[in-house]
């Protein structure tokens, strides 16, 4: 199956596992500008060495969704417009529903909804000021 890209820039959530690597490199293989997020100093160290070659390809932004705080890191970003968003940022909750901690099930809620719906918001927001755009979950 062919895709046509029509855009120039993507953020890619969770930019530091495998798959978001491997996509930003085939991004950047079609002229799209990929914007990897990390959560950590060791998940920035991970992106820039597996795009070694790709110096000055790509950008980096640091967010974590459990840190609403960080949220503003992405609007140097988005003032200069989004295409693609791609989300790879997932937790896992391991546990029966009844089993787990209530504490650990709201942080959980709070940080993989509520975080993600409010970077959804400022991604949105930005591709309607655009006229385009696509999300990928």
């Amino acid at each position: 199956m062919s895709f046509a890209y029509c855009g120039t820039r993507a953020l890619i959530m969770g930019g530091t596992c495998q798959m978001a690597l491997d996509l930003a490199r085939a991004l950047i293989d079609r002229k799209i500008m990929p914007i990897q997020t990390y959560r950590s100093p060791r998940g920035r160290e991970a992106i820039e060495a597996a795009l070694r070659d790709r110096s000055g390809q790509y950008a980096v932004c640091p967010l974590d969704l459990a840190r609403p705080e960080t949220l503003g890191r992405l609007d140097e970003h988005l003032n200069r417009g989004l295409d693609y968003m791609v989300d790879f940022a997932q937790e896992d909750l391991e546990g029966f529903v009844a089993s787990v901690d209530p504490a650990a099930m709201r942080a959980y809620l709070e940080t993989n909804i509520a975080g993600r719906t409010a970077v959804m918001q400022r991604v949105a927001r930005t591709m309607l000021a655009g006229l385009f755009g696509r999300m990928v979950h």
